[in-house]
């Protein structure tokens, strides 16, 4: 049974490196980190009762006995409409239908009576958005996909057998892929596609504290790093090469090479969990994210667009976003051994004001509402979570400077929502 489920991790984490899908989530920042946590609505942070406290705050695993070991994914539709007024015309467009599978894989060892070891893969970070090809915002952009791993090693250590401390390291992998249009130059009404496609290779660190003074109060605390990508990849065009009107030997559009900088956000968290009674325990926790650090997106390309204006190779985005809280409330009740009911709610505020809104980001502050239920056989585990998000409707102006009609489109984002189904499976060895 242990070479089977051995195997059943290993399946799972080659199918997360190869094809890891994205959450649609305020910001671009995920908590899809294990269907015990999306049903408490994110609440797990001073809980330590599964490999998951890994993603959560990694001090936790020093309450976990033995060697264990999760697996998980998260199937998930979201959807939101764009009215764009550009011109004088005015246009609705939804997003297109998508699918995604945010996974995680988590394994804990027992060394001795003090110190234990962590090693986690999940995501932090992750976005996907797509519109038609052809609609109105097709010139800032019509598809944004970013996606990270972050493959997290902790130490967890008892400094006593209430406070509890850990350290990690993070080695993130961090992709983005955006796509949208630019006027052809040569030719009224034609249009070139573009594709930019980069990513790479960082490193961060994380802290953990847990103080469990009794059986029926935990608090717990975590701080992460900034990660600095220093993206490299290749902007593509199609078609490439078109010639410039007024001089036919000089060519706009060459394929090339770029490289952009990603400032991503350092973040602390910090939760209380009580049990009023031995069957019920409840959490309230914060996440504050430093979101102010993106607040520019640089791109510079080997080749610049238009050879006529070699400033054109450096482009520098202005984002300003700002830092935001995250609240979190979670439920938990043991109806007995082998069953467990579980509720929890989350107001997640978006870092993006209406001076500031862009395509790749197109939803406000969320509101989550989250159920699930945790089923125990001996040394397994299984959780099933459903969560349900609503996205405030945000009018502003979006600024696409390549636009041939109007660079400044009035924009309202509306219905926006997203359903979420989590599944986690868990083995104690």
């Amino acid at each position: 049974m242990k070479k089977i489920l051995f195997i059943c991790l290993c399946a799972l984490l080659f199918a997360m490196l190869g094809d890891c899908s994205l959450v649609w989530s305020a910001g671009f920042a995920l908590y899809e980190w294990g269907a015990r946590g999306s049903a408490l609505g994110g609440a797990a942070i001073a809980r330590a009762d599964d490999p998951c406290a890994l993603a959560f705050n990694p001090a936790g695993i020093t309450r976990l006995e033995g060697v264990q070991a999760s697996f998980g994914s998260s199937m998930i539709s979201p959807k939101v409409t764009a009215v764009v007024s550009r011109g004088n015309t005015t246009t609705s467009t939804d997003t297109r239908d998508l699918l995604l599978f945010p996974s995680n894989v988590y394994f804990t060892c027992q060394c001795n009576d003090r110190s234990w070891f962590g090693l986690g893969l999940y995501s932090r970070f992750g976005l996907s958005t797509r519109f038609p090809a052809n609609w109105a915002g097709r010139y800032g952009s019509y598809c944004a996909d970013i996606e990270s791993y972050s493959l997290n090693p902790d130490w967890a250590f008892k400094i006593s057998d209430e406070l509890s401390a850990a350290i990690g390291l993070e080695a993130m992998y961090f992709a983005i892929v955006s796509k949208n249009k630019i006027a052809d130059p040569g030719f009224a009404g034609g249009e070139i596609d573009s594709r930019i496609t980069a990513d790479d290779l960082a490193l961060g660190a994380n802290l953990g504290l847990h103080y469990q003074p009794g059986d029926r109060l935990s608090l717990s605390l975590t701080c992460r790093s900034n990660v600095n990508q220093n993206l490299r990849g290749e902007v593509q065009y199609s078609p490439s090469s078109v010639p410039y009107p007024l001089d036919p030997t000089v060519k706009f559009f060459h394929n090339s090479n770029g490289s952009g900088k990603i400032r991503l956000p350092a973040s602390i968290s910090a939760g209380v969990a009580v049990s009023p009674i031995e069957q019920l325990s409840a959490e309230f926790s914060l996440i504050y994210t430093g979101w102010s650090s993106f607040d520019k997106l640089v791109i510079d390309l080997s080749t610049p667009p238009n050879p006529a204006d070699p400033a054109s190779s450096h482009q520098k985005i202005p984002k300003d976003w700002h830092n935001t809280w995250r609240y979190q409330l979670g439920l938990e009740y043991a109806v007995n051994d082998w069953l467990d009911l579980r509720a929890g709610s989350v107001f997640d505020e978006s870092p993006i004001d209406e001076h500031h809104l862009d395509y790749m980001v197109p939803n406000n502050d969320l509101a989550m509402f989250s159920l699930g239920t945790g089923f125990h056989w001996i040394k397994w585990t299984m959780d099933i979570a459903y969560t349900s998000v609503l996205s405030r409707d945000r009018k502003g102006i979006v600024v696409v400077e390549g636009d041939p009609v109007d660079r400044s489109h009035a924009i309202t984002f509306k219905n926006g929502y997203a359903h979420s189904l989590a599944i986690s499976i868990g083995y104690t060895f």
